[in-house]
C-alpha cells in the first residue's frame, strides 16, 4: 500500500524535538504570560551584568526544557553576550550516582570542548584543553602519580581516556569519585580558576566587557533503576543542595537544569541560587483546577499542531477545531503527548478517507491510554489524593523514587496559576477516579 505523502510529512513532523526560535515549527507558548521562564532567567543574568548568578531550570521529562533554553541561548547571544550550552548527557552516566568531583570535571570538559566553536575561543593550539589540565592536576596533587595514573588512565591521550570512561566505565567513575573526594578543595579551585582564566581568554578576544553564560543541560535526566534508584536520588540531592556552593562559579552566570522532584526533596533549594533561585517550567494549562477550559493554552497548541501540519492544513486530517482540541485537552497540556496523540491518529487512519471521524478519534486516544496503563493499586490511591488535593500527596521520602516516576511517565502533571498545582493526566484521570480505593 503506498504512504499518503501528507500523512507521511505530518507524521515525521511530530517527531522533531529540541527546537532553535528559528525553526519553523517552534512556538513560543509563554509569549503573552507574566511566567515566561526564559524571561525570568534573562532578567536575573541581565540585572546582574559583569557578576555571577546561578539558577536552576526544574521541569518534567519533555516539558521543553532544551528548547526554552535553546531560546534564552538565542536571546542572550543577540544581546552580546558569550553562551556556551553544555549537554551533560553526553559526558556523564545518568543513572549512576553523582558527586559534586565528576560533576565538575564533566561540567569543565564541556565547557573546554564548547568552547573551541569559532564565535568563543576557536580551535587554538596553544590554548589548553581541559581534559589536559586535568591530566596535569593529577600529575601535581598524586602522592603515587605513577599508580593513580594507571588507575585513571592519566597521561598520553587523557582528553580521549578521561572524558570516555567518565561517561562508559563504572569502575572508572568510582576510582575517579575517590581520587577526587580527597582532594576536593584543590581540585574545585583549580576548576574555578580554569573558569576564570577562559572569561579572561573571553575578553582578551571580544572586549573587556563580554560576558559568558554556562547553560547546563540534561541533569534533569538523572534517574537511577530499582536497584539503585534512592542512591541515585541522594546524590542528586546532595549536589544541588548540599554542595550547592561548590557549584557557583567565578565570573559567569550559570543555569542548571534539574528534576522537578528537587524541590520536593529538598524545600527551600531555591535559597541556595541567589538571585535567581528557582524557575519552573510547567505543562501548558489548557483547564483549571475545577477542569474548566483554558484557552489561551489551548490556542498556543492549536497553533503548534499548525506548524507541525504540512503548510499548516491540520483540518484535512481532523476536520474540526472541536476534533482537534479533543486531543488537546486529552494531553493535558504536554505538547508532546499531544504530538503523540496526533501520530496516533494518523497511524491508526492510514488506509481511510480524511478527514477522521469520532470513532477514529476515540481509538487512537485508547491506544495512546493504553500505553500508561495499567497501575498498581497502591499507586491509584495516591493518585486519587493527587487528583483531589492537587499536591504532590508524599507521605514518605522513600516514595520519592516513584514520585519521581510519576512526573517521567506524565501521570503527573505540574501547572502554574499563581502558584504550582498537580493533577493526573487526563488520559488516565477517569480510570484513577473509578478505580476502588
Amino acid at each position: 500500500m503506498a504512504i499518503d505523502p501528507y500523512r507521511a510529512e505530518f507524521f515525521r513532523n511530530l517527531d522533531v524535538e529540541e527546537l532553535e526560535p528559528a525553526n519553523p515549527f517552534y512556538v513560543n507558548f509563554w509569549r503573552d504570560g507574566e511566567e515566561d521562564p526564559v524571561a525570568q532567567m534573562r532578567f536575573t543574568i541581565d540585572s546582574k551584568p559583569g557578576d555571577r548568578t546561578a539558577q536552576l531550570l526544574s521541569g518534567y521529562r519533555g516539558a521543553g526544557k532544551s528548547t526554552e533554553l535553546r531560546r534564552l541561548k538565542h536571546d542572550l547571544t543577540e544581546a552580546g553576550k558569550f553562551v556556551v550550552l553544555a549537554d551533560m548527557e553526553a559526558y556523564l552516566h545518568t543513572s549512576s550516582p553523582i558527586a559534586v568531583g565528576d560533576f565538575l570535571l564533566a561540567l569543565m570538559g564541556a565547557l573546554s570542548d564548547t568552547l573551541a566553536s569559532d564565535d568563543l575561543l576557536g580551535a587554538n593550539p596553544g590554548r589548553e584543553s581541559y581534559w589536559v589540565r586535568f591530566s596535569n592536576f593529577v600529575t601535581k596533587t598524586a602522592v603515587d602519580v605513577t599508580e593513580v595514573s594507571a588507575k585513571l588512565g592519566i597521561g598520553e591521550g587523557a582528553d580521549l581516556s578521561v572524558k570516555a570512561n567518565l561517561k562508559n566505565d563504572p569502575s572508572f567513575r568510582a576510582q575517579m569519585q575517590a581520587y577526587l573526594a580527597n582532594r576536593i578543595g584543590a581540585f574545585i579551585e583549580d576548576a574555578r580558576q580554569y573558569v576564570r582564566d577562559c572569561v579572561a581568554a573571553l575578553r582578551a578576544r571580544h572586549g573587556d566587557t563580554a560576558e559568558l553564560v554556562l547553560l547546563v543541560d540534561s541533569m534533569e535526566h538523572y534517574r537511577g533503576t530499582s536497584a539503585n534508584a534512592a542512591e541515585v536520588h541522594d546524590s542528586v540531592e546532595r549536589l544541588f543542595a548540599a554542595d550547592a556552593d561548590k557549584l557557583q562559579l567565578p565570573d559567569v552566570h550559570v543555569v542548571y537544569t534539574v528534576p522537578p522532584w528537587l524541590k520536593v526533596a529538598y524545600q527551600g533549594v531555591d535559597a541556595y541560587y541567589r538571585p535567581g533561585g528557582l524557575v519552573t517550567l510547567t505543562a501548558h494549562k489548557v483547564h483549571d483546577q475545577q477542569g474548566h477550559r483554558s484557552e489561551p493554552g489551548i490556542v498556543a497548541l492549536r497553533e503548534a499542531v499548525a506548524k507541525r501540519a504540512p503548510e499548516g492544513n491540520w483540518k484535512k486530517l481532523l476536520g474540526t477545531e472541536a476534533a482537534l482540541d479533543q486531543l488537546i485537552l486529552m494531553s493535558g497540556g504536554h505538547p508532546r503527548d499531544l504530538f503523540r496523540l496526533v501520530q496516533a491518529v494518523l497511524r491508526s487512519t492510514q488506509a481511510r478517507p480524511l478527514p477522521v471521524g469520532d470513532a477514529d478519534l476515540t481509538y487512537a486516544i485508547e491506544g495512546v491510554r493504553a500505553g500508561m496503563l495499567p497501575i498498581p493499586r497502591s499507586e491509584m490511591q495516591w493518585l486519587q489524593k493527587i487528583s483531589r488535593s492537587h499536591t504532590v500527596e508524599l507521605e514518605d521520602r522513600h516514595k520519592l523514587h516513584d514520585l519521581s516516576r510519576f512526573f517521567d511517565t506524565h501521570l503527573v502533571l505540574v501547572y502554574r496559576n499563581g502558584r504550582e498545582w498537580y493533577d493526573v493526566h487526563p488520559l488516565v484521570r477517569e480510570t484513577v477516579l473509578g478505580a476502588a480505593s
